[in-house]
């Protein structure tokens, strides 16, 4: 058996190239064609086929997923907390050389399957959701700084609106960033600007009240800045940005949504009731397919729901989640929970029903706990909806 490991960093790979428990050869292989070239010759004139690993690192990691399934050789993308639990011992020692030698000796375990390709449908549908759920973040990163600077220019403003990520809050903050903004104006005149200057329907009752309200405050309002003043310049430039991301993020809606429908398990999760499309798109995005999982308890695991026990002669902690898995599909399916609680007077769904039995007595479970075990259930649904290929039936459902 030859065993071939690399340590992954930016732009290169320490490799190890172990066979029957002696090194062969070891180096340095580049990120770039040549290098990559050099590397396929040296694998190809192996005796055998050789059992490549090495761990998974964000971005770096992705040129050798991507060479290696060009040139169709078989390999292991390892977790790093994996190979870390694996690797422990008393005696530390970390360089990159070590790291490499150190995978080569875990690559015929069992544990660490073989990567198999999975379709460019969920591979786009990983991206797609890891920049919206990005794009999301930089939104509210965005609108504090905007309301940061309200708070220096026209402090009022931040009463007035919130959220403060709409259409029509953005036009308003466009045209008057600060109460000297609106001097020399009737509130007739305003309400027409108002009307004029933004594409939102709005009635002539609103916009007046709002045109009455921003005269009112501009004569009360003491800022902490002039109406020049560089802040108030750069405060427009995040309501342009914020503008840009809102499109970008709708632009990507679309696409989750025209891509989770071209997924042969869609019609078969979207059939639960309380569960949209976009999430769902979210979710898959983030989990792959869950075929590929021998079980739902694995799902759990990966999502990170799976429960944490220690006990120890008279000593028992108190069970919890292990929080190991994907974060991101854990916030999503946490929501999909929600969404089914907020809507349980217009669909039925045993998960909800079962959320109740654990929050009622004789359990009286709190409401997290309550949330985890309808999780835990969702994911079972979810499961065995794909596995048989079936359409979610309340009536065939255990919701006693």
């Amino acid at each position: 058996m030859i065993n071939v490991a690399l340590d992954v960093s930016k732009g290169l790979s320490h490799y190890v190239i172990i066979q029957n428990d002696e090194i062969v050869d070891e180096g340095i292989v580049y990120h770039n064609k040549s290098s990559f070239k050099k590397f396929y010759d040296m694998l190809h004139y192996l005796d055998e086929i050789p059992n490549v690993i090495f761990e998974a690192t964000g971005v770096y990691s992705k040129t050798l997923e991507r060479f290696f399934t060009d040139f169709e050789i078989n390999y292991k993308v390892v977790n790093p907390l994996a190979a870390h639990l694996k690797l422990q011992s008393l005696r530390q020692n970390k360089t990159d050389v070590s790291d490499a030698r150190a995978l080569a000796s875990i690559a015929n375990d069992p544990v660490f399957m073989t990567h198999s390709k999975v379709g460019d449908n969920y591979e786009q549908l990983k991206t797609l959701s890891n920049n919206y759920l990005q794009i999301i973040e930089d939104i509210k990163i965005i609108s504090n700084r905007i309301r940061r600077g309200l708070e220096l220019s026209f402090p009022e403003m931040n009463k007035l609106f919130n959220p403060i990520t709409s259409t029509l809050v953005l036009t308003f903050i466009r045209l008057f960033p600060h109460p000297d903004a609106l001097m020399g104006m009737t509130r007739t005149k305003l309400k027409n600007l108002i009307l004029k200057s933004t594409n939102k329907k709005i009635s002539q009752n609103i916009a007046l009240e709002k045109a009455e309200y921003l005269l009112k405050v501009s004569q009360l309002s003491y800022p902490a800045i002039d109406m020049n003043d560089a802040e108030i310049s750069h405060t427009l430039f995040l309501v342009d940005t914020l503008e840009d991301y809102k499109q970008e993020k709708n632009n990507l809606k679309k696409q989750l949504i025209k891509l989770v429908k071209e997924l042969p398990e869609f019609d078969c999760l979207v059939s639960i009731p309380g569960i949209g499309e976009l999430t769902l798109a979210l979710f898959i995005g983030q989990i792959g397919c869950i075929k590929r999982f021998d079980s739902a308890k694995k799902v759990n695991a990966f999502v990170g729901i799976d429960i944490r026990r220690y006990q120890s002669g008279q000593k028992a902690m108190r069970e919890h989640i292990g929080r190991h898995g994907n974060t991101k599909a854990r916030v999503l399916l946490y929501e999909m929970i929600q969404s089914m609680l907020f809507n349980k007077n217009r669909i039925k769904n045993h998960i909800v029903d079962y959320y109740y039995k654990l929050k009622t007595a004789p359990m009286n479970k709190p409401h997290m706990v309550a949330v985890v075990g309808a999780e835990n259930h969702l994911i079972r649904c979810m499961y065995n909806l794909v596995k048989f290929n079936t359409i979610y039936d309340y009536t065939r459902t255990n919701h006693s």
